[in-house]
């Protein structure tokens, strides 16, 4: 996950107030993912090709607090993601790993979850070295999601305005 606070004092974020909760609501959502795509592109430019699935499992997600007073866009690997695990036999085949549920006593998948050890690739364990590819993807777009996020904001609320 990458943690940045900006705070903006543009016209468009003051030009918010003006229009209902639900309006407004629905611009910044709008604004915050077109801002957090450069973020997201910086994330899967940098992600680690050989830990797996993360930059195919990055995803953007939107959510508000306080009643629509914070915003948040959190760029990362999704949750809902997985891919069946597969292993090669001594031919070089593929095959899809399962295991036995001894709860249930059926042969079940076994799946791998990016979102499970994304946060272990990039801060490191006490084995594996940290790859820092987050904060990184952050440095190189920070300045991107500012001016995308405050344009985009600025273009919904001119388009919700003159409807």
């Amino acid at each position: 996950m990458i943690k940045a606070k900006f705070t903006w004092t543009v016209d468009p974020v003051t030009t918010v107030n003006r229009v209902s909760a639900g309006l407004r609501n629905r611009a910044l959502r709008i604004a915050l993912n077109a801002g957090a795509s450069p973020v997201k592109q910086a994330v899967i430019a940098t992600a680690p090709r050989d830990e797996g699935l993360l930059a195919k499992a990055t995803i953007i997600v939107v959510r508000s607090y306080e009643k629509g007073l914070r915003w948040t866009a959190v760029v990362g690997a999704g949750s809902k993601f997985k891919r069946a695990k597969k292993t090669k036999n001594r031919s070089g085949k593929k095959t899809i790993v399962k295991k036995l549920n001894t709860k249930t006593g059926r042969v079940e998948t076994q799946y791998d979850r990016p979102a499970k050890y994304q946060h272990l690739v990039d801060a490191g364990t006490k084995r594996a070295r940290p790859r820092h590819y987050l904060p990184a993807a952050l440095r190189q777009s920070k300045n991107q999601f500012e001016q995308r996020a405050a344009a985009k904001l600025k273009q919904v609320i001119e388009e919700m305005l003159k409807n």
